[in-house]
């Protein structure tokens, strides 16, 4: 069972009000999905101190968190359980609006999900509301980290190729500056022109994947930048820099 292109039988016989509440509910589990603080987990387990000056403080912490406390391996498992956070809520948002659907259309198990309405929305609702949930945790008062591994994660997912590059940027980045703030915002902000260029390659083939795909690119990269203040000072001190 997945979404797919439909035949026209399949959109005549749909009630209209099936994809608004879809789409709901599947970013409505996106968001809880991504949302657990698998970073705040580890202050719960008493294996890293909240420290504010070195943590955050009582928030969902994330691997640069770890880093300023000293704990590299938990620095690694955090980034890794950010990565796979975000499209594993996806996954599930998606899979339970497909049940919905299926099931307001009496289908068994061998027909498909297929409306492209549905397609094209919960493609690109649940990423942004998985990354939301990341950002702003509905457990921890919405005081969540900054998304960056969150949104790489997503990216990977739904169209690899955006994902690499936005990967191998940041990288680059770190490596010749040694800021990562400032590898997380400059390869946010070129993501949307990845998104475009390469919107091809996503895995679902539609006609305007191309304006859906990077308008959530969009949308992804300002909630990132919008969280990486550091990021967005070191770059306007380089960019002074520069012009003197």
């Amino acid at each position: 069972m997945y979404i797919d292109t439909p035949p026209p039988s399949y959109i005549a016989s749909l009630p209209p009000y099936v994809v608004p509440e879809a789409v709901f509910l599947g970013c409505s589990l996106a968001y809880l999905v991504a949302s657990f603080p698998d970073g705040f987990l580890f202050v719960a387990l008493r294996l890293v101190e909240p420290d504010a000056e070195k943590t955050g403080g009582m928030r969902n912490l994330e691997a640069e968190d770890m880093l300023r406390a000293g704990k590299r391996l938990l620095a690694v498992v955090t980034f890794l359980l950010d990565l796979v956070k975000g499209p594993f809520a996806i996954f599930t948002g998606i899979a339970c609006g497909a049940l919905f659907i299926k099931d307001n259309l009496a289908l068994d198990d061998r027909h498909h999900v297929c409306i492209p309405e549905l397609s094209l929305y919960m493609l690109f609702l649940p990423p942004v509301a998985a990354l939301l949930g990341h950002v702003f945790p509905v457990w921890l008062q919405f005081r969540g980290g900054k998304g960056f591994a969150n949104a790489l994660g997503i990216y990977f997912l739904l169209n690899p190729v955006v994902g690499a590059i936005t990967a191998l940027t940041a990288l680059g980045i770190f490596l010749a500056t040694r800021l990562s703030p400032l590898a997380a915002v400059v390869s946010m902000a070129l993501s949307p022109l990845w998104g475009w260029v390469f919107a091809r390659y996503v895995w679902l083939e539609q006609p305007d994947v191309t304006w859906h795909f990077a308008c959530m690119a969009l949308v992804v990269a300002l909630i990132v930048i919008g969280r990486h203040k550091d990021g967005r000072v070191q770059m306007l001190l380089l960019w002074r820099r520069a012009k003197q």
